[in-house]
């Protein structure tokens, strides 16, 4: 019954923001046209003027539109070369976010579905990006290792749900092990697993 409840809850935001589109409520990114393609198909995309790799179209637009139109992980530092921990790389949406906004920052990207950091490393190697690691890793509160339920876009989890295609055995990581100084900004989606992370 929970799962029908949030499969309808993720339906109607899903509708309205479409709505809201139709009714140029929002801002257009230029990716508009993502919304008409089949989900779960791997495609390229231009992302600032370079390939950008996606595996769902829905996931990648409303992605960017919170990372890049809406400004979510937007914050500022006096420091010349921020520390910024990203949990929840997924594509990579958020680490060419970071580093547009803050070229030098130091960032590590942290994804656990196998596939999905496949297309992150693809991403983010194709940028050439100075100090950026990225971690293949849950980030969870106990070291071991963690069944993974991917879902084939941005919504994979250590949780079980009804529309996971398929699941992997993953190593986990706990913050304590990346955080070894002040950090600037720490980013955490990870499907519902913050507060026992954190």
């Amino acid at each position: 019954f929970l799962k029908q409840i949030l499969n309808m809850k993720n339906f109607l935001i899903s509708s309205l923001k479409k709505i809201g589109l139709v009714l140029n409520k929002y801002p257009r990114s230029g990716f508009e046209y993502l919304l008409n393609n089949k989900r779960y198909e791997a495609q390229t995309i231009d992302l600032l003027g370079l390939p950008f790799n996606i595996s769902d179209s829905d996931s990648f637009y409303y992605s960017h539109r919170e990372i890049f139109i809406d400004g979510i992980y937007e914050f500022k530092t006096m420091r010349e070369i921020p520390k910024i921990i990203d949990c929840g790389s997924n594509y990579g949406t958020s680490l060419v976010y970071f580093k547009s906004l803050y070229a030098n920052a130091e960032v590590i990207g942290i994804e656990a579905d196998p596939n999905i950091f496949s297309i992150l490393e693809k991403n983010i190697s194709l940028r050439k990006y100075d100090n950026v690691t990225l971690i293949n890793k849950a980030v969870s509160n106990k070291k071991g290792k963690v069944k993974f339920f991917s879902e084939g876009a941005d919504g994979g989890r250590i949780h079980n749900m009804s529309k996971h295609k398929g699941s992997s055995e993953v190593e986990t990581l706990c913050l304590d092990d990346i955080i070894e100084d002040e950090i600037d900004f720490l980013k955490m989606d990870i499907e519902g697993s913050e507060s026992d992370v954190i």
